[in-house]
């Protein structure tokens, strides 16, 4: 390439950029945690910068609960009860690939109970 055509195609390039929309932004972060220095011990920090503490135990065992909980009422629709049909429409893919070991009755619906109680049982089969 010679420079006039690297100067044409600089020139095509910085007209087409504007009309792209400008430059795009990131969408926020989650949650936001502070990148700290390793070798600032944490007396030495700022008291401003607050590091969230882990969840664990029992405690991380309930947030869990309740994420799957809400995400099982709203894939029912509030009405407590579940079907392979609405599983598969809420992307709920583990439940409608174990729904038979789930619907242990035969019933065609699950309830909350029934699925925690799976994983319970899965849970005591894997430790």
């Amino acid at each position: 390439m010679n420079a006039r055509m690297i100067l044409r195609v600089l020139v095509v390039a910085l007209a087409v950029i504007p009309a792209m929309g400008g430059a795009q932004t990131m969408p926020a972060p989650a949650a936001e945690v502070p990148m700290l220095d390793p070798y600032v011990p944490p007396s030495a920090r700022p008291k401003s910068l607050k590091v969230p503490v882990a969840t664990e135990g029992t405690g991380l065992d309930a947030q869990v609960e309740a994420k799957l909980r809400a995400r099982f009422e709203a894939a029912s629709n509030g009405q407590g009860a579940l079907t392979r049909e609405q599983a598969r429409a809420a992307g709920l893919g583990a439940i409608v690939q174990q729904f038979e070991a789930i619907d242990r009755a035969g019933r065609g619906a699950i309830t909350f109970e029934d699925y925690r109680r799976h994983l319970q049982q899965l849970r005591t089969r894997n430790r």
